[in-house]
Formats: structure tokens, sequence, C-alpha cells
């Protein structure tokens, strides 16, 4: 046994470790309102350090001042896993009126992916069904680099085309 346990650690001798980056959002200390996706960039600027995909979530009250920040996945270099429910769930527990979603891409390019599209909308579906709006998804890269759903006008065109879906199903009571 004592044996087997030499040869084992002789196995990883010689190779390099590398450290493990997992985020830790500082907490919001002010009030800080949120009305445009540069708001936005000066409370998620951190996750540009992180080396691996991490992806947070905003939870804002009804005059869309933060409540909270939470880390809802931290993935691999290309790709984070995240699960409408726990969003949903989160957004829930922290009473939030609406939820700005954040993510970072370590390559450094922003440009959203055709995942980062389909969970969005995945989202925006999620949590208009519990009546909690998606008031932007930036995706953050190198340097000043950043995306925004809202910006770019694809936010609205999902919202919108979710509700008119949800509403032809009748899952969908007062609208928002």
């Amino acid at each position: 046994m004592v044996k087997k346990q030499v040869e084992k650690s002789r196995l990883f001798q010689g190779i390099p470790s590398v450290p493990m980056r997992i985020m830790e959002l500082e907490p919001v200390m002010e009030p800080v309102k949120m009305a445009k996706s540069s708001d936005v960039l000066g409370v998620v600027n951190d996750l540009r350090r992180a080396d691996r995909e991490t992806f947070a979530v905003l939870h804002l009250n009804a005059k869309n001042v933060i409540l909270s920040r939470e880390i809802v996945s931290v993935g691999t270099i290309d790709s984070a896993a995240i699960y409408p429910r726990e969003v949903l769930k989160s957004a829930i527990l922290y009473n939030a009126s609406s939820v700005i979603l954040a993510h970072n891409h370590p390559s450094g390019d922003p440009e959203p992916s055709a995942s980062d599209k389909q969970i969005t909308r995945d989202l925006i579906g999620t949590l208009l069904l519990a009546q909690i709006r998606t008031l932007d998804h930036v995706i953050v890269g190198q340097g000043n680099n950043s995306f925004s759903f809202a910006d770019s006008g694809l936010l609205v065109d999902y919202e919108a085309l979710i509700t008119k879906t949800f509403e032809t199903a009748g899952l969908l009571g007062a609208s928002l």
C-alpha cells in the first residue's frame, strides 16, 4: 500500500501546478442604481480578472437599485453551465423585481456565442414566468471590450418573442 502511494506521488513530480482563481465578488456597499449598460460594467468589471467563465446575476429592486450580486456558475475557459432554475431561485430568494445577467469571456472577445444567445432567451423566459424582468445581459472581455444584449437590441427582440409565445399559450397573466 505504501509503495503504491509513493508511485502515485512520483506520477505528478515535476509537473507545475496551476492555481485556480475562483471569483468572489466584492460586496456592493452603497446603493447603486442601474440605468444603462455602462452602470452595469462598473459593477461587474471584476469579472474580467477571472481565468474561467464566471456567470453572475445582479438582483435589483423595483427602482433598479442593486440588492445583491451572486455568482451562479464558474465554468471552464470557454463555457459555464447555467441552469435557469438556479437563476430563478436566487432572484426569488433576494426578492428581486428584475435582474441583470453578466459573464466574462476569458478569451477576451465579448461577442456572444450561439449558446450565450440561447441561455439568454431561456433565462428571460424562465424569469418572465415569475414576473421578473431581465434588464440586460452583459458580456465582458479584455480591456474595455464588452457586449450588451440591451444595447444591441437583442434583449427587446427576445422578450417580445417570448412574451408573444407565452401569451399565445396562455402562460402569462397580467403584463409586466
